[in-house]
């Protein structure tokens, strides 16, 4: 897997490049739409149907996308990473995956009446038997999803999930919650847009699978590339959800439920912001060639833009947490302002470090980003016992300094495979760090002298404040590495982002 390739052709770099660009124009296309048709259908669902019918779906809901992440095997990943794929090992590949999430998933629903009463008390088979088709229909489209990924077809593959989401939920969900279907109402959402985005990704692909016919030898080394990119997905796993897991058993209801509040209020914007990032970088490393320059261009000034923009939202969120909390969701949540400022900080520093691993696997360097990940589990494990006793707030604020050490050596990681110097990537982040310093200043004195500003109209101000501070950064604040990667990603970038960047 790190085999030395030859150097590709400049007109082969220059069409990668153009068609990484429009992937990720379109990813963010695709993104966008999802979140309006979220806003409007899952919040219609929720408030049709109520919080028990809604928690019934979501507790099925759990454990069959965990088994989703299980019986994938990696597999998609290593479709898109493989230098070459032949029709005999995507067959091949099809029918593992058929085969793995037809059994895992039966004797998930079979286990259920067991298994729940340790969940929810409670087990509804309804539910989990639709989630379950649900995650199964997804699993079908192992394949096709991941060829739409390797040729960075990502218009296509935005329109299939979309649609799939429209109809899912928008039509069918808000339909069946609306006649008083209950929890049915969200597992049918999910049954119809898994099945529609699964036909629409089949029919986009060109793939058609087949039974019958011996695996392909070159199979097993995409099996064994899928096992570290599974075992890899599961260490993300551990240390997103570890502190829930430790913050549940330990502190009871009432403390997870701040946690995961505050935790999921800084968590989806930091995934809006890069997973079409994440969706893109994968593929277009794993096309080229080499590490080229304008690799490390990219990444230089993807590090760059993702510091400004993550250190000065996040940075104003953890310095005013208090007022947000307030202001978003009232008195009685007052004590989950405490976790909110780490946990904003804690999303600064995930941001860029998301950036980093598809880098990795794209060139075939999985298990480097699985080391890391490992040892983030063993710290953030260990961090957590040693704060027990210190209450939750201590263990918020171990989850953002597990999260600074894991961005720093998966930065480190990347910056060994692509030839660029750490201290590049410092200077790099320095703007970013800038611009959250001036929302900490501004929190700082607003508390000291003038309190009253100390609120939600004062995080506005902050807010305005870190904007400023960004644009400048962006603008004038251009270390000269900096600078430079900006030149070799000028051709590439629309004209609204380098007027805005004046570049």
């Amino acid at each position: 897997m790190e085999a030395v390739l030859h150097e590709p052709r400049p007109e082969h770099e220059q069409s990668l490049a153009t068609k990484a660009v429009a992937g990720l124009k379109w990813s963010y296309v695709g993104i966008v739409a999802r979140i309006v048709m979220q806003l409007a259908a899952q919040v219609g669902i929720a408030r049709l149907i109520g919080p028990d019918q809604y928690g019934i779906a979501v507790a099925a809901l759990v454990p069959t996308m965990f088994a989703t992440l299980l019986l994938e095997l990696g597999l998609g990943s290593s479709i898109v990473q493989a230098p070459h794929v032949d029709a005999a090992q995507l067959q091949a590949v099809f029918r593992r995956v058929l085969a793995v999430s037809s059994i895992g998933l039966v004797l998930l629903v079979a286990a259920w009446p067991g298994l729940a009463p340790h969940w929810t008390g409670t087990a509804h088979m309804g539910a989990i038997a639709g989630m379950a088709l649900a995650a199964w229909l997804q699993l079908v489209a192992t394949v096709p999803q991941a060829l739409l990924r390797r040729d960075l077809a990502f218009k296509r593959l935005q329109a299939a999930q979309s649609g799939g989401y429209f109809l899912g939920f928008v039509v069918t969900g808000l339909l069946l919650a609306w006649l008083g279907g209950g929890y049915l109402a969200l597992v049918g959402a999910w049954v119809v847009m898994a099945l529609t985005s699964t036909i629409a990704m089949f029919a986009a692909s060109g793939f058609r699978p087949r039974f019958g016919g011996a695996e392909a030898a070159q199979t097993r080394e995409m099996t064994r590339f899928g096992y570290v990119v599974l075992a890899t997905n599961l260490a993300n796993w551990a240390v997103d959800n570890m502190p829930a897991v430790f913050m549940g058993r330990l502190f009871g209801a009432s403390s997870l439920g701040r946690y995961m509040v505050a935790y999921n209020l800084v968590r989806t914007p930091t995934n809006h912001m890069v997973t079409a990032l994440q969706q893109v970088t994968f593929p277009a490393t794993a096309r080229a060639a080499a590490v080229t320059q304008s690799m490390r261009d990219g990444y230089v000034f993807i590090t760059w833009l993702l510091c400004v923009v993550a250190f000065s939202v996040f940075f104003s969120v953890a310095a005013f947490a208090e007022p947000i909390v307030a202001l978003l969701y009232g008195p009685a949540w007052h004590a989950m302002a405490a976790l909110l400022a780490p946990l904003a900080i804690a999303m600064a520093f995930q941001a860029p470090m998301a950036i980093s691993g598809p880098i990795l696997w794209g060139r075939g360097l999985a298990r480097r980003e699985l080391r890391v990940q490992l040892l983030a589990v063993l710290a953030l494990g260990v961090a957590l016992v040693l704060a027990a006793g210190g209450g939750i707030e201590a263990a918020a604020r171990w989850v953002a300094i597990v999260a600074a050490v894991r961005m720093v050596l998966i930065q480190r990681a990347v910056a060994q495979l692509l030839k660029v110097r750490y201290g590049v990537l410092m200077w790099a982040m320095l703007p970013g760090a800038v611009c959250g310093g001036s929302a900490l200043l501004v929190a700082a004195l607003a508390g000291h002298y003038a309190p009253g500003w100390y609120s939600a109209r004062g995080w506005l101000v902050c807010a305005a404040v870190a904007g400023c501070a960004a644009l400048i950064a962006m603008r004038m604040l251009v270390p000269t590495p900096v600078a430079q990667a900006c030149d070799g990603v000028r051709g590439h970038l629309p004209r609204v982002v380098r007027r805005v960047l004046k570049l």
